[in-house]
């Protein structure tokens, strides 16, 4: 879908500090696919930290996140990427009233709801899915955030999405697909 859809591309991997097979996986992968970047250290630094660093290796105009386990289905790509003409940062919304999303346990519900109050309370950020694992921006966006981003762990969503405010980048939500992938 990612070759037809965007005939130049890379696709960045980052290890972050993985101790099981990962890295051999995405090298081996590398050898056969010259779109995949591989970036790799041995210290877990944090989704937030790995997310910065790769942000800092992209070569291209468009620049995408998405969680590994690809909850959010990749036909969200090409549309995200269509809606940058308007915005400078798209982000995929679970709560978007025509998003499809697998039901998740109601204590997982809850406390997504719970916590999507905060960011928009203390921030004055107006997304109600701030942790979605689906973002894409332009490129100088993500360049610029990889440099002055400061949160390491999990909800640096917050901290990247408050820059952005911040600096004066217009963000819109999306409707996606989305399902609850097993860990």
């Amino acid at each position: 879908m990612l070759f037809r859809s965007f005939p130049f591309f890379e696709l960045i991997a980052v290890n972050d500090g993985s101790t099981d097979d990962s890295l051999v996986v995405l090298e081996d992968l590398s050898r056969v696919y010259s779109e995949l970047v591989v970036v790799s250290y041995s210290l877990n630094r944090g989704k937030g930290y790995a997310v910065r660093n790769g942000f800092s290796f992209a070569r291209y105009s468009i620049v995408a996140f998405m969680d590994a386990d690809l909850a959010t289905e990749l036909t969200a790509l090409p549309v995200a990427v269509s809606m940058l003409d308007r915005f400078d940062v798209v982000v995929g919304d679970r709560y978007h009233p025509l998003s499809v999303v697998t039901p998740q346990p109601f204590f997982r519900r809850f406390a997504g709801k719970i916590f999507s109050l905060i960011p928009r309370v203390i921030c004055g950020l107006d997304t109600s899915d701030s942790q979605c694992g689906f973002k894409v921006m332009n490129c100088s966006v993500a360049q610029l955030y990889s440099m002055y981003g400061f949160v390491d762990r999990w909800a640096f969503d917050v901290d990247l999405l408050y820059y952005c405010k911040f600096r004066g980048y217009s963000i819109t939500p999306m409707l996606i697909v989305w399902h609850d992938v097993k860990k």
